[in-house]
């Protein structure tokens, strides 16, 4: 006779349990051990782009405003505006 297996049944199992804790072992931990370096690695790599740029785009902003051409950014030019919230 075949027994129905149902979701109850597979709550109160133990050795289901067992079963499922192996499986997070497996691929959360071992395979999170494994892969984190690489993705970490990654996101580093993309986050110093990011300031490369921003400094390079800096950098661009202020030869133009060197050179009288206008920018893409809002240059604040005194204290006075700073205050009062113009830009």
């Amino acid at each position: 006779m075949i027994e129905r297996e149902t979701f109850w049944t597979l709550l109160s199992d133990p050795n289901h349990w067992l079963f499922e804790l192996m499986l997070m072992l497996i691929f959360d931990v071992i395979i999170g051990v494994i892969v984190w370096p690489w993705v970490k690695r990654a996101f580093l790599h993309h986050a110093s782009d990011d300031n490369k740029i921003a400094a390079l785009e800096k950098e661009v902003d202020d030869l133009r405003i060197h050179l009288g051409l206008p920018t893409k950014r809002k240059v604040v030019n005194s204290a006075e505006e700073i205050k009062a919230g113009r830009r």
